[in-house]
C-alpha cells in the first residue's frame, strides 16, 4: 500500500504547476521594460500565452519549444524561465529545472517590483530539488520563498511536503495548518495534512480532513483515493470500495484498480480481487503490487500455479521487496518445492533477518524434507523475535501464514 500513499503528494505538485504558470504570466509585462519592438513585445506575449496553455495540457515538451523561442527575442524576463523550469520538472529533467531556476533567481533578485517572483523561482528550484531526493535542502529552499512571501499557502504546503518526507511531522503539521488558515478553499493541504494525521495514527482527523477537502473538490479521483485508504485502514471495506469506485469513475487509474482488489480481498470476494488486479496489471504491466495481489488471490482459491506465476512476476519488478520474496518462497512451500522454498527464505531471512515468519517456513519446510536439527535451529531463531515485527516500509499484504512443521506451541 505504499505506492498509494504518495498520491497527494504528487497531486500537490500539480496544483504548483497551475498556480505558478498563473502568477508567472504577469511576466510578460516587464517585456516593455527592455529594448524590444512592439512587434517583439506581441511575439513573446503570444509564444509565453502558448507555451503556458500546453503545459497546463499536460505538453511540456511542446511548452518547453515555445519558452525557448520567447527566450530567444526576450532572455532577461524571470517567468519565461520560471515556467520552462515547470516544463522541466514535468520532464523529470531537474537539473535543467534547477538551471533555469537559477536563472530567474539572477534576474529578479536585484529588481524589487519583481519580488514575487523571486519567491517563486525559490519555489520552483525547492520542486526540482525535492523531486530528487534532497528535501533538506528543499526546506531551506522553500523558507527563502516563505520570508519574501509569508502569506503564500503554497510555499507553505510545499516545505510542509519535505518536512513530511523527512518523517519531520509535527513541523508538517503545522506548515499545512498554517497553509489551511491563509487559504481555506485549497484542498491539497488539507490532503496533505490528512496524509500526516495517517502516519500518526490518527485516522479520524484524517478523515475530517479528506470528508472538507473532497466538498472543495469533488472531481478529484485522488481525493477519493485517499479517503478510501482510511476507510480502508479503518475496516469500513463497503465505504472503501465506494470511494476508489468513484476514484475509477472519474479517471481510471492502475492504482485504483488495485485499492479495489484490496477491499475484495479482504471481503473474502477472491474471483473480484483477481479481476480488479487484472484490470490494474492492463493499464500498468510494471505494477508489482498489482501482480502481488493476484498472486494472492489466487493463492485463496487454489489456483496455485497461477499465482506462483504472478508473484514470479512481481519479484522480478521488485526484487528489493522482502514481503514479495517471502510469498515466493510461501508459494513454493505450498506447491510442494521444498528446497526452492528454503532457498527463497534464506533469501529473504539476509534482506531482514529479524522477520519471524521467514524462520517459520524455513522450519517447517526443513521439517517436511526430515531435517529436524536445520528445522530446530530456524525454530529456535523464530522464538527469538517478535510475532508483531514487519519490515520498515513494506506492504502488509502478504500470505497468512498457515503452515506449521513443528510445535509452535510455546511461540
Amino acid at each position: 500500500m505504499m505506492a498509494r500513499m504518495n498520491s497527494s503528494l504528487k497531486l500537490a505538485r500539480l496544483v504548483f504547476v497551475l498556480y505558478v504558470l498563473v502568477l508567472a504570466v504577469g511576466g510578460a509585462r516587464s517585456v516593455s521594460a527592455q529594448s524590444l519592438s512592439p512587434e517583439d513585445i506581441e511575439k513573446v506575449k503570444q509564444l509565453f500565452g502558448a507555451a503556458n496553455t500546453l503545459l497546463n495540457n499536460g505538453d511540456a515538451q511542446q511548452a518547453v519549444q515555445k519558452y525557448n523561442e520567447a527566450i530567444s527575442i526576450a532572455p532577461s524576463i524571470p517567468g519565461l524561465y520560471i515556467n520552462r523550469g515547470l516544463a522541466y520538472i514535468s520532464l523529470s529533467k531537474y537539473p535543467e529545472a534547477i538551471t533555469d531556476a537559477d536563472k530567474a533567481l539572477e534576474l529578479s533578485e536585484t529588481d524589487l517590483s519583481l519580488r514575487s517572483q523571486l519567491a517563486i523561482a525559490y519555489q520552483i528550484k525547492a520542486l526540482a530539488i525535492q523531486s530528487q531526493g534532497d528535501n533538506k535542502t528543499a526546506v531551506e529552499l522553500y523558507s527563502k520563498a516563505i520570508a519574501i512571501d509569508p502569506y503564500n499557502p503554497k510555499f507553505r504546503n510545499g516545505r510542509g511536503n519535505s518536512y513530511r518526507l523527512l518523517e519531520q511531522y509535527q513541523e508538517a503539521l503545522a506548515d499545512y495548518t498554517e497553509a489551511i488558515k491563509l487559504d481555506a478553499t485549497i484542498p491539497h493541504p488539507l490532503i496533505n495534512r490528512a496524509a500526516v494525521y495517517r502516519k500518526l495514527n490518527n485516522p479520524d482527523a484524517a478523515l475530517k480532513d479528506l470528508d472538507v477537502a473532497v466538498r472543495l473538490d469533488k472531481a478529484n479521483a485522488a481525493l477519493f483515493l485517499n479517503r478510501g485508504n482510511i476507510y480502508f485502514d479503518k475496516g469500513r471495506y463497503d465505504e472503501a470500495l465506494q470511494d476508489y469506485s468513484q476514484a475509477i469513475s472519474i479517471k481510471p487509474k492502475p492504482e485504483y484498480f488495485y485499492s479495489r482488489s484490496l477491499v475484495y480481498f479482504k471481503q473474502g470476494k477472491y474471483e473480484l480481487a483477481v479481476k480488479e488486479a487484472t484490470e490494474s496489471i492492463a493499464l500498468d504491466p510494471s505494477n508489482a503490487e498489482a501482480f502481488r495481489a493476484r498472486s494472492i488471490a489466487y493463492s485463496k482459491l487454489g489456483q496455485n500455479s497461477l499465482a506462483l506465476a504472478d508473484i514470479r512476476k512481481a519479484v522480478a519488478l521488485k526484487e528489493a521487496s522482502v514481503t514479495m520474496r517471502y510469498n515466493l518462497a510461501f508459494l513454493l512451500f505450498r506447491t510442494g518445492q521444498l528446497q526452492p522454498a528454503i532457498d527463497e527464505a534464506a533469501k529473504t531471512i539476509a534482506m531482514d533477518p529479524n522477520w519471524r515468519a521467514p524462520y517459520i517456513l524455513r522450519a517447517a519446510a526443513y521439517a517436511k524434507l526430515g531435517n529436524a536439527p536445520k528445522a530446530k535451529i530456524d525454530q529456535d531463531a523464530a522464538a527469538k523475535l517478535s510475532a508483531k515485527y514487519h519490515p520498515k516500509g513494506e506492504d502488509i499484504f502478504s500470505l497468512d501464514l498457515d503452515i506449521v512443521g513443528f510445535d509452535d506451541k510455546k511461540q
